[in-house]
C-alpha cells in the first residue's frame, strides 16, 4: 500500500506482474505503402479478443515458443507471421471497455508466457547477480512457494482466480478522472483467497446497484463487472466518484470493434503479451474539457493522429502512431523522399554501424510547418527562419538539395576507431544538378567561411579536401553516391567488397525514417573494451544464448517507417533484438550498481571506525590503579576476516561469529558487524596516528578494492582527518 491505494493483487503479487512486462519480441514489415484499409481485410480474431490458441490442461507446464537460432532465424520468423493484409490480435479487455470513453490503456495478458522467458534469462546470469536478487525471483520454486501457485503455467494462474488468457490492464475512462483496474476474474472466491494468503486483508462489501465495495488493506475501493470482465476502482476519492464508475459499468458499444483500435493494431501481431493504446480523438476530447482554451490544438493533432499503439507478443511487437490523411501526408513530407535508394550495401561491411535516415529535402519544412498549428505563432516563425538560414549557411536551399540528391543517407563507422567518424553516404538523384550544388557550396564555404577547402583526388576520383589538422577529411561523387568522411575511410568504402547478409542489406537498402544496422559480435566487442573480463564473459555468454537467434542473420536491425497507417518501429526481429541490446548494455551497468550497493557498506563502516576512533581519543581512560593513562588511538587490529568473501572463485558474505571481533582495538573502538558482510576490515595506529581501512574483492578476481580515512593528531592536541573518504578500485 502506498500513497492511500492499493494494488490489487498485494504487494508481493503486483510486484510479479511488473516483472512480467520486462520482455517482448518483433514482427514483419507490411510494406510502406500498406494500406489504411488493410485493417479491414481478413477475419478478426474472436470476439472475445483473447487468443485463439489453446489454455494448457490443469496441471500441464507452459512452454514458450522456441526461437530459431543462427543465420536462418529471419526467413524463419517472418514465415511464421501473419501476412501484411491479416490483421493482428486486438488485446483482449478490449471487449471490456467502451469504445466512446476510452482515452487509452495498458494491458498484459499471458503472464506465464512471459515469466518462462525471464526465468530462462534469470537462470543465465552470473550467480553473484542472482544472488543480490530477491529469492521469489531468482528461484522459481520458492516464487511459487511464496505465491501459493504457480505462475509459470495457466493452470497455476487459475488456481489463483485469475484468467492469464483473459489478461489485465489499466484503463483511463474519460468519465472518471483516474484508471481504472481491468481483470478478467475466473473464480472470486480463489482470488479473495490468494490475496489474503499474501497478506491482502481483502474483503467484499454488500452489492447495490451493481457496486461492490471491496477492502484491502484498510482502503476501500469499488468493484463491478462489464461483459464478463471485474472493473475496479481505487480508493482514492473512490465516493466522489462512484456514480461516474457506474456509467462506466453500463455496456454500450465495445472498443473492440472500434476501427480505430483495429487499424492501430493491424501489424499482424498474434498472442499478445503486453499492450498498449491511446485514442487520439478520445484524449483531444478529454483535454477540451479540463482545459478549453486549448481546444483548439487538441483538435488539431488528434486530426492528424489518430492513436498510439504498442504491442508485443509471441510472434513479434510493433509501435505505432497511427495517422490521419493529413498525417501521413506531413509524415511524407518529412520522410519519404521521391528519389529511388542507392546501393549503400554494396559499399558496406560487417564491422561497420550502420544509420539510415531518409530526408525529403524538397518539402521538409513544409511538412514541419504542417504539423504545427497556425496559433502557435512563434515555433511556426522559427521554422520559416531556419529554412531560410539554411541556404545563408551552406549556399543551397532545400528545393536545390531535393533536385540534386536523393534524399536517402546512410552514415558508417567502425565503433573501435579512435574517433568514431563516420562515412556520410548519400544518394545523387541528378548527377549534373549535384555537381552544380557541391562547386557551389564548397566555392561559398571557402569564400565566405574561410573554410581551407581544396581540390584533390580521393581513390582516384576528383574531389575535395580539407587537409589542415591531425584528421585529413574529404568529400568526393562517384557515380551515383556522394561520400564525405576521413579520406581513408571513403577510400576503404570505394574499395569495398560487402559482407553484409542478403536480408540486411535488403533492410539498408529499403525505405527508412531512421534505422539501425549492427552486427552482434561487434557489440559485443565494443562491451568488453569497457568490461572486466569475469562481467564480460558472463554477459556475453547471457546475450549470446538469450538474444542471437533473435536477430537478423546475426544483426541488431531496426527501422522507423512511414507506411500508408503512420509511422511504425518494427521491422523482421528487431524490437526483440531491440529488447536484447538493450538487456546487453543493462547487464554490465546492472552488475556495476550490485557491486556499488555492495561498496556502501565499506563507506559506512570506515566512517564509523574513524568515528569511534577520535571518540577513543577523547575519552578519559585510566589503569587498574586509576591513573590517568595519555591519550592516543588504540593499537593496530589485524585484517578481520582474514579472507576475503570468496568462495571456489565466487563472491560470498562473510558470516559474523562470536569471537570475530574480540579483539581489544575492536572492543575499544565498539565496533563490530552483527549482520553477513563482504569486507575485510583494519586499523592500523601507532598511537598518534591511525587508518581506518577497509577492503574487498566483489568479483573475487584478485584485485582489492580499497577504501580507507586516515587521522592524526595536531599541535593543540586535535584530531583531524583527510577532508573525505580515500577509494582505490572501488567496485573490484
Amino acid at each position: 500500500m502506498r500513497n492511500g491505494s492499493w494494488m490489487l493483487t498485494g504487494p508481493r503479487l503486483g510486484c510479479l506482474l511488473l516483472a512480467c512486462l520486462l520482455v517482448g519480441c518483433a514482427d514483419k514489415d507490411p510494406g510502406l505503402d500498406a494500406p489504411a484499409s488493410a485493417a479491414s481485410k481478413g477475419p478478426i480474431s474472436a470476439a472475445s479478443g483473447a487468443s485463439t490458441a489453446k489454455a494448457e490442461a490443469p496441471g500441464s507446464t507452459a512452454t514458450a515458443p522456441v526461437m530459431p537460432k543462427g543465420a536462418a532465424a529471419a526467413s524463419a520468423v517472418s514465415a511464421a507471421l501473419p501476412k501484411a493484409d491479416v490483421p493482428g490480435d486486438l488485446p483482449a479487455l478490449t471487449v471490456a471497455l467502451s469504445a466512446e470513453h476510452t482515452v487509452g490503456f495498458f494491458a498484459a495478458e499471458r503472464p506465464q508466457e512471459l515469466l518462462v522467458q525471464i526465468d530462462k534469462t534469470i537462470a543465465a546470469l552470473p550467480d553473484d547477480v542472482k544472488a543480490d536478487m530477491p529469492p521469489p525471483v531468482r528461484d522459481p520454486a520458492i516464487r511459487a512457494q511464496t505465491l501459493g501457485f504457480d505462475p509459470t503455467t495457466a493452470a497455476g494462474w487459475l488456481s489463483a482466480g485469475l484468467d492469464p488468457a483473459g489478461g489485465a490492464g489499466l484503463v483511463m475512462d474519460a468519465r472518471v478522472e483516474m484508471p481504472i483496474i481491468v481483470i478478467k476474474i475466473a473464480d472470486r472466491d480463489a482470488m479473495l483467497a490468494t490475496l489474503n494468503r499474501l497478506g491482502a486483508k481483502a474483503s467484499l462489501g454488500a452489492e447495490a446497484d451493481g457496486i461492490t465495495p471491496v477492502t484491502i488493506q484498510g482502503k476501500t475501493g469499488y468493484m463491478g463487472t462489464r461483459a464478463g470482465y471485474t472493473l475496479l476502482l481505487p480508493p482514492d476519492n473512490a465516493e466522489k466518484h462512484r456514480a461516474a464508475f457506474a456509467q462506466v459499468l453500463k455496456v454500450d458499444a465495445p472498443l473492440q470493434g472500434d476501427s480505430t483500435l483495429k487499424r492501430t493494431f493491424s501489424d499482424g501481431v498474434r498472442q499478445l503479451w503486453i499492450s498498449a493504446w491511446i485514442n487520439g480523438a478520445a484524449l483531444g476530447r478529454f483535454i477540451k474539457t479540463k482545459d478549453p482554451q486549448a481546444g483548439g490544438m487538441a483538435d488539431f493533432y488528434s486530426e492528424r493522429f489518430e492513436a498510439f499503439g504498442f504491442v508485443m507478443g509471441q510472434a513479434g511487437g510493433t509501435l505505432r502512431l497511427l495517422a490521419g490523411a493529413k498525417g501521413v501526408a506531413a509524415l511524407r513530407q518529412l520522410f519519404v523522399p521521391a528519389g529511388a535508394v542507392p546501393d549503400f550495401a554494396s559499399k558496406l561491411t560487417k564491422d561497420r554501424v550502420v544509420l539510415r535516415v531518409d530526408l525529403n529535402f524538397a518539402d521538409f519544412f513544409d511538412g514541419v510547418l504542417a504539423l504545427i498549428p497556425e496559433e502557435m505563432a512563434q515555433p511556426r516563425s522559427m521554422v520559416l527562419m531556419g529554412k531560410n538560414a539554411v541556404p545563408m549557411a551552406i549556399g543551397a536551399n532545400f528545393e536545390q538539395l531535393g533536385e540534386a540528391l536523393t534524399g536517402q543517407i546512410a552514415a558508417a563507422f567502425r565503433p573501435n576507431s579512435e574517433p568514431p567518424i563516420p562515412v556520410v553516404m548519400l544518394g545523387v538523384r541528378d548527377v549534373k544538378a549535384t555537381d552544380t550544388l557541391l562547386n557551389g557550396m564548397t566555392t561559398m564555404l571557402k569564400t565566405v567561411h574561410k573554410a581551407p577547402i581544396t581540390e584533390g583526388q580521393i581513390g582516384g576520383h576528383p574531389g575535395y579536401l580539407v587537409p589542415e589538422g591531425p584528421m585529413k577529411m574529404g568529400l568526393v561523387r562517384v557515380d551515383s553516391m556522394i561520400y564525405a568522411g576521413l579520406v581513408p575511410d571513403i577510400e576503404a568504402a570505394l574499395a569495398a567488397k560487402s559482407d553484409l547478409p542478403g536480408a540486411v542489406a535488403a533492410q539498408v537498402n529499403g525505405s527508412t525514417m531512421l534505422g539501425f544496422f549492427v552486427d552482434f559480435n561487434t557489440i559485443l566487442e565494443v562491451v568488453k573494451k569497457t568490461t572486466p573480463a569475469k562481467e564480460f564473459e558472463a554477459m556475453s555468454a547471457v546475450a549470446k544464448g538469450s538474444w542471437q537467434g533473435m536477430l537478423v542473420d546475426g544483426f541488431l536491425s531496426t527501422r522507423w517507417l512511414v507506411d500508408g497507417r503512420g509511422l511504425k518501429l518494427g521491422d523482421g526481429a528487431s524490437m526483440m533484438a531491440f529488447t536484447g541490446i538493450a538487456a546487453a548494455v543493462a547487464i554490465p551497468a546492472f552488475m556495476k550498481y550490485i557491486r556499488r550497493s555492495k561498496s556502501a557498506e565499506a563507506s559506512m563502516h570506515v566512517r564509523k571506525m574513524y568515528d569511534s576512533a577520535v571518540a577513543y581519543h577523547g575519552a578519559e581512560r585510566a589503569d587498574a590503579s586509576g591513573n590517568i593513562l595519555p591519550r592516543g588511538f588504540p593499537a593496530t587490529a589485524p585484517r578481520t576476516p582474514a579472507t576475503t568473501a570468496c568462495q571456489d572463485g565466487k563472491p560470498v558474505k562473510h558470516s559474523p561469529t562470536p569471537g570475530m571481533w574480540a579483539h581489544p582495538t575492536w572492543q575499544g573502538l565498539n565496533f563490530a558487524i552483527d549482520d553477513p558482510f563482504f569486507y575485510q576490515y583494519e586499523f592500523i595506529s601507532d598511537a598518534k596516528s591511525f587508518t581506518a581501512r577497509v577492503v574487498g574483492d566483489l568479483d573475487c578476481d584478485g584485485v582489492l578494492s580499497t577504501f580507507e580515512r586516515v587521522g592524526t593528531v595536531d599541535d593543540e592536541g586535535n584530531v583531524t582527518g583527510g577532508a573525505g573518504l580515500y577509494r582505490k578500485d572501488p567496485l573490484e
